[in-house]
């Protein structure tokens, strides 16, 4: 209680962040790095500046110059481009540009 009678809140015990880093180091090739955090993503830093965070869940993010590209574990394969453009490719083939069915003719 403070001095002015009214109740200080309580402050909850936090654990670390989702977003700690628990390890970090070079990979075996000499020229990527990589970041675990608490939450089980893991971030590839390459040479070129290109990213890549794999999830617990098996998808893949992968951060380029202008470009976002999402592998998710089924082989579904997504595209995001700068511009905000989108390109979707499903395991059976099918592409979906900008959320249409783009069909072969």
């Amino acid at each position: 209680t403070s001095s002015s009678g009214a109740a200080e809140p309580q402050r909850a015990e936090e654990g670390p962040s989702p977003d700690a880093i628990i390890a970090e180091g070079m990979c075996d090739d000499g020229t990527t790095r990589y970041t675990t955090r608490q939450n089980g993503i893991v971030t590839y830093t390459y040479a070129n500046g290109t990213t890549t965070d794999v999830y617990p869940d098996g998808r893949q993010v992968a951060y380029t110059s202008g470009l976002t590209t999402t592998t998710y574990s089924d082989g579904t394969v997504h595209y995001l481009y700068a511009n905000g453009a989108t390109v979707e490719i499903r395991p059976d083939g099918s592409k979906y540009v900008n959320g249409d069915l783009e069909t072969q003719s």
